[in-house]
């Protein structure tokens, strides 16, 4: 009650007063004029999804700076006929209650392996085969290539923005052996849903993946989103884009740039914490740089960046890392802004960023700043 009457007293001053926001450990407050509310009245989340409103106002100065360069995601899908759907997922109906998603998986790395269900770990590539082996038993299945897709199994661990040579692959026809590959998980040998399932996945093809759930926070959370040359099947928890290959590099680009991460943050969907949701009606009314408005200066940048293992997102926004730094002074140049204003920009976003991270992941465990949740995957 008495946490209650002080911040009601707060309050009553901050109004007073001629600053604009107001901040504590227990409360955030700002002031907003009539006419700005009414024009964001569609969608007023924004306007509680942070703490910082400074945040609000950069991303509105962000859309007036570049109106003439950025676009909305569905406009541009409609324009290039790109295509948007969601990642495979788990389909009872086509294989029975027995099998789960995970069994279909051979992953890259045995590091990306989260779940026991999760057992097939590629060991060798050939140019019509596969070698795959068990990570229990230790029993190596050769599969036809012919019967796998590339694939990514999850966004979690994956540092990579060109995921060309990174991609896990996923069993989409049947072979000879298809019934001894699955069964040490299913308990049964029965492939006859393999039609169907061949049919469900491979229209899942795309090579752009987008995350639809993540921990933003998470210390196996590097990226929001993955180009591929080669076309792939994202898995669950993530959305799988088909749109022309010279501007699925520069959509990646802007995907994992801060300007959009703290877009993401802003139009979230609310789960808990930093585990958010992007949902695809959300995603399809996010704005994208045009890939027409700066195509070879973000070219050469996404080049620059492609290959760089980064560490997690929370570090590379309050460690500043220099591939994160060198695509977003690019963008803000795009933009429009000047060396003085991306100077200004810049110091800010991350610092706030990092900072509305670490709340929204005290938030998502419910025991204060002090502890540290640490969850790796996002399903």
């Amino acid at each position: 009650m008495e946490l209650a009457k002080d911040m009601a007293k707060e309050l009553a001053k901050f109004r007073a007063s001629a600053d604009s926001t107001y901040s504590s450990k227990e409360l955030a407050a700002f002031k907003i004029h009539y006419d700005e509310l009414t024009s964001m009245a569609d969608n007023l989340f924004p306007l509680i999804a942070l703490t910082d409103y400074r945040l609000v106002l950069l991303w509105r100065r962000i859309l007036r700076k570049g109106r003439d360069k950025l676009r909305r995601l569905e406009s541009y899908l409609e324009t290039v006929n790109g295509s948007f759907k969601e990642g495979v997922r788990f389909r009872q109906t086509v294989f029975g209650r027995k099998a789960s998603i995970e069994d279909f998986f051979i992953l890259q790395r045995e590091d990306r392996a989260l779940k026991k269900r999760e057992a097939w770990i590629v060991t060798e590539r050939s140019h019509q085969h596969l070698l795959a082996k068990h990570r229990y038993s230790g029993d190596q299945v050769e599969i036809p290539l012919k019967a796998l897709s590339p694939s990514l199994r999850r966004v979690s661990r994956v540092g990579k923005i060109d995921i060309t040579d990174e991609l896990d692959y996923l069993v989409s026809d049947g072979f000879q052996d298809l019934g001894d590959f699955l069964s040490p998980s299913t308990g049964t040998k029965g492939v006859r849903f393999i039609g169907k399932w061949k049919e469900y996945v491979r229209d899942k093809v795309g090579n752009l993946a987008l995350a639809e759930k993540i921990d933003i926070s998470a210390p196996g959370s590097k990226l929001l989103s993955f180009y591929s040359r080669e076309g792939m099947i994202p898995g669950s928890v993530m959305w799988s884009l088909q749109v022309p290959d010279r501007d699925a590099r520069l959509l990646a680009a802007w995907f994992n740039s801060s300007l959009n991460i703290l877009q993401s943050l802003l139009y979230r969907g609310e789960t808990r914490g930093a585990f958010i949701a992007l949902r695809g009606y959300m995603l399809k009314d996010f704005f994208i740089l045009d890939p027409e408005a700066a195509r070879e200066r973000l070219t050469n940048t996404f080049n620059e960046i492609k290959d760089v293992e980064l560490p997690s997102i929370i570090e590379q926004i309050s460690q500043r890392h220099d591939a994160r730094v060198l695509l977003d002074r690019t963008l803000l140049e795009i933009l429009g802004f000047s060396k003085s204003e991306i100077e200004e920009i810049l110091p800010y976003l991350y610092s706030a960023l990092a900072s509305e991270i670490e709340r929204l992941k005290a938030l998502m465990i419910g025991r204060g700043d002090e502890q540290r949740a640490t969850p790796d995957d996002n399903e």
